[in-house]
């Protein structure tokens, strides 16, 4: 999931009428374990890209 949210994110850097990219990612079954982790991994990585986790256990 990491590997396709990266991708996604700099797919967001290319493209120049993308400004800013949202991350949904429908977590029912709780596999995103560590969710702030992830959020704030994938943030990181760009001023324009934001991502939610719901639901968050």
């Amino acid at each position: 999931m990491i590997d396709s949210t990266n991708l996604l994110c700099n797919i967001n850097k290319l493209h120049p009428d993308c400004d800013y990219l949202v991350c949904f990612i429908y977590n029912p079954a709780g596999f995103v374990s560590n969710p702030t982790d992830l959020i704030n991994d994938l943030e990181s990585q760009s001023n324009s890209v934001s991502v939610i986790i719901k639901p968050t256990f």
